[in-house]
């Protein structure tokens, strides 16, 4: 299992995770991309292994992240079962002290392993929503590096995400963007970091 995971996680990572999954019965699977999420959890019902599953597209780093996220999960389940939120403080605690050795073993470049810190602090749902810590994975990621996201534009710019109506770039209110869908005239709160494509024309 540790071999087949080395190609996605940076160097120095798989003895960790190895230790992590040890006492664990579970499947793991690394998945084609998933446009509403990185990696989940299912636990295994009556009797049945849990599965994980992570994107395989994601930029090491960014895939360790993720797979410790879901590895969490699935020891917090084993302890409290149905009991506790998702993402609540037991969640919070395990996620924490998984990385721990990670973040001490320098597996990740300083400045990244000072984000992750910050974000551990209070991590939330998904990585995603903490803007500051994805803009820093995301610039390690030569596959992204050519890919326009949302904050490059200018005010009032016209674009599209894909699979989605085309819109106008409005202003930022606290963490997103206000966009206006323009067919329909509904707003939307957008990212910062969506990957768009421009459209040339006005209206």
């Amino acid at each position: 299992m540790i071999q087949q995971l080395l190609p996605f996680i940076p160097e120095g990572a798989g003895e960790h995770i190895e230790k992590m999954l040890q006492p664990h019965s579970f499947k793991l699977k690394v998945v084609r991309p998933r446009k509403t999420k990185l990696g989940d959890f299912r636990p295994g019902l009556r009797g049945a292994s849990h599965q994980l599953t992570v994107n395989g597209d994601l930029h090491p780093y960014h895939f360790l992240l993720t797979l410790v996220h879901e590895i969490a999960h699935m020891k917090t389940h084993e302890q409290f079962g149905m009991k506790v939120s998702p993402h609540g403080k037991e969640w919070q605690s395990t996620f924490q002290e998984l990385m721990a050795p990670i973040l001490q073993d320098d597996i990740y470049p300083d400045h990244i392993a000072a984000e992750i810190s910050r974000y551990l602090s209070k991590p939330k749902a998904s990585c995603s929503a903490d803007t500051q810590l994805l803009r820093v994975l995301r610039n390690e990621d030569e596959n992204k590096s050519h890919i326009l996201i949302l904050e490059d534009l200018p005010e009032d710019a016209l674009f599209r995400i894909p699979g989605r109506r085309p819109m106008r770039k409005g202003k930022k209110r606290r963490t997103r963007f206000l966009c206006e869908e323009l067919d329909t005239g509904r707003t939307f709160a957008v990212h910062p970091l969506a990957e768009v494509q421009t459209l040339n024309h006005q209206r």
